[in-house]
């Protein structure tokens, strides 16, 4: 299915409508995981990278995670069903992408299919996810780099609904304004 084949009919976009859809399917309730152990080619297809590329990564010092390569090829997907992307993805400094909106500065919201980023502003990064949906202070989230180093694996998992993301809201991209539409 391409963004421009849909016809939502409620108050998602086709492209916020088809990043809530595809999730869904992968992620149908809280709690849903695809690991890097137990589902290596879903893992794979979805971040990029497999269990043998995390533990070289890790037995050579880094604290890799797989929460960015997630975003980056959700964004290639997005791009692929008819996206018209702003650039190219830089998920830990989003912040220099058209659509990026600094947590606290306006009077908006992420909305569902946002992706976010936990950090401190000037700081570290310190994660980023995809925004499922947002009912009024209860997040529903999907996040990658849900393990590392010390679980020995990592996994993409459905979190939530719960009062706030872990870790203190940098920001978010708005996915509308960084797609800038679709081509149907």
């Amino acid at each position: 299915m391409t963004l421009g084949e849909i016809d939502t009919g409620d108050p998602y976009s086709p492209i916020r409508w088809w990043i809530y859809q595809t999730l869904q399917e992968l992620f149908p309730n809280s709690g849903t995981v695809i690991d890097s152990i137990n589902n290596k080619q879903k893992f794979l297809q979805w971040t990029g990278v497999d269990q043998k590329y995390m533990e070289d990564q890790w037995a050579a010092g880094s604290r890799f995670t797989s929460c960015t390569s997630f975003l980056s090829i959700l964004a290639s997907k997005i791009s692929a069903a008819g996206g018209v992307a702003g650039g190219k993805l830089r998920p830990f400094q989003m912040y220099i992408h058209p659509g990026w909106h600094w947590f606290g500065e306006e009077d908006t919201r992420p909305q569902s299919g946002d992706f976010y980023m936990l950090g401190v502003r000037g700081g570290a990064t310190q994660h980023v996810g995809v925004v499922y949906d947002i009912i009024e202070d209860s997040w529903t989230t999907v996040d990658a780099g849900q393990g590392g180093k010390n679980s020995g694996f990592d996994c993409i998992k459905r979190r939530g609904p719960r009062a706030f993301p872990d870790g203190p809201l940098v920001g978010w991209l708005d996915v509308e304004e960084f797609f800038g539409g679709w081509n149907g």
